[in-house]
């Protein structure tokens, strides 16, 4: 089994002040197993390269450069307000990921063109129009998407029309060869501790 960092090393090499801040400014502190389990159960072929919209604090940026199978993380955000870099380097991270914060969706676009990726992970703005774009611009440049938020039945309506399941409560998975094998693996023996409520962003729009 590809051993990752485990939430329990994770919370334990947080201090209480960070876990605290983290949760004030919207990063979700919480077992991460299902993002891990994707990352490194994928295959033929495995992941290695991977681009992610929207960093933020740089969690999830952290636990899929954990995954060993992982060779490298671009993570691309244009919100300037944290320094992700600090934690990655508490976990010994930050030489696999390259953070890039820019001005716009459109500088950012250009960015992703010039990087051969293998795996994508779509988690930045809730604003239909953004996540729509993000999502227009990101199935042409990879074969396999995974989308944070469907939990809300408008993000999953993005990306449904075109194939994407639902394989969690949180997420949608993507593959333009509409292989979806990964989703049985992942849901017969996954365990998480997701809220059975729904998440509703809709407010962004207004």
């Amino acid at each position: 089994m590809v051993k990752y960092l485990t939430h329990d090393k994770f919370v334990k090499a947080l201090t209480e002040q960070e876990i605290n801040d983290m949760v004030r400014q919207g990063t979700t502190v919480r077992p991460n197993d299902l993002l891990q389990k994707i990352v490194t159960r994928m295959r033929n072929p495995g992941v290695k390269r991977i681009i992610e919209i929207g960093t933020w604090r740089g969690l999830s940026s952290l636990v899929m450069a954990s995954c060993p199978n992982v060779e490298h993380v671009w993570t691309f955000d244009i919100n300037p307000l944290y320094f992700p870099e600090k934690l990655w380097k508490k976990f010994g991270l930050e030489k696999k990921i390259t953070y890039a914060c820019l001005k716009n969706s459109d500088e950012i676009y250009e960015a992703i063109k010039e990087i051969p990726c293998d795996f994508a992970f779509i988690d930045g703005s809730h604003k239909t129009e953004d996540e729509t774009n993000d999502w227009n611009f990101m199935k042409t440049h990879c074969s396999r998407i995974l989308i944070d938020d469907t939990d809300d039945d408008r993000v999953f309506g993005i990306v449904e029309p075109y194939g994407a399941q639902r394989i969690s409560f949180r997420f949608a998975y993507w593959h333009r060869d509409g292989n979806y094998d990964i989703k049985a693996a992942i849901q017969k023996d996954l365990e998480w501790d997701e809220p059975k409520g729904k998440l509703d962003f809709s407010h962004l729009d207004k």
